[in-house]
């Protein structure tokens, strides 16, 4: 149904394994740890725009900028929990992020959002919630924002490491 449904609009399903769709399908298991697949996130698409800047009424600016939704820069996954969890989220960022550029990872079931710069970094210990239903589904998003200036490439590495 869903196939027939989506046609008219350009949207394949089953969603594609390869591709610039590809990142709609990947799930991340039942109570993950450790290291998750690598990612790759791209400006390869982006396109710069022309932002306002809204001063003292009536005058109005205009700044160049990316606002970072092409689609290499955002990716989605998912993974399901059968217990809350208390561990850290780290990521590792290759190459670094330049000056002004951050990975953005949004959790929103929890709801919470945490960004990393440069090369990476360890959130403080945080708990993913399991409500009445298990196994709970956890989507996740990241997305590179970099709103000034073109990032090159670059593979986002997860980890969730359990923690007392």
């Amino acid at each position: 149904m869903l196939t027939s449904v989506g046609a008219p609009f350009g949207i394949t399903w089953p969603r594609p394994s390869t591709g610039p769709y590809a990142s709609f399908v990947a799930d991340w298991g039942t109570d993950p740890t450790g290291t998750l697949p690598v990612v790759v996130l791209s400006m390869g698409q982006a396109t710069q725009v022309s932002v306002p800047n809204f001063t003292a009424p009536p005058l109005v600016s205009f700044s160049p900028a990316y606002p970072n939704v092409s689609a290499g820069e955002v990716f989605y996954g998912g993974f399901n929990l059968s217990a809350d969890k208390r561990c850290t989220l780290s990521a590792a960022i290759t190459p670094a992020l330049g000056a002004g550029a951050q990975l953005v990872v949004d959790l929103p079931m929890m709801p919470r959002t945490f960004s990393f710069t440069g090369s990476g970094g360890t959130t403080d210990p945080i708990v993913l919630p399991v409500s009445n239903a298990v196994p709970y589904y956890h989507p996740i998003r990241l997305r590179m924002s970099s709103p000034a200036a073109l990032q090159p490439d670059v593979t986002v590495t997860l980890s969730i490491t359990p923690t007392p």
